[in-house]
């Protein structure tokens, strides 16, 4: 594999639900690069919580366990 192709960002995030609307609460992320030995951590993890414009569902709590308190207590920045 070619140098300038083996740092990857892996990316995930976490919302407010499922359903339309739904706006982030937090975004991850971890970079790996690619040596002749395997894989190896380059940077991270890291996260970001966001302060939603709108409530939490509480399916979407239980699975991130990221309240409302958490994320800012308002709806909106």
């Amino acid at each position: 594999m070619a140098e300038p192709f083996t740092l990857i960002r892996v990316v995930d995030s976490e919302t407010t639900g499922l359903d339309d609307p739904a706006e982030l609460v937090e975004i991850g992320w971890t970079d790996v690069h690619l040596f002749p030995s395997g894989w190896a951590i380059e940077s991270g993890p890291h996260s970001r919580i966001v302060n939603p414009s709108m409530p939490i569902t509480f399916p979407a709590m239980s699975v991130h366990h990221i309240t409302e308190a958490v994320a800012g207590g308002g709806y909106g920045p």
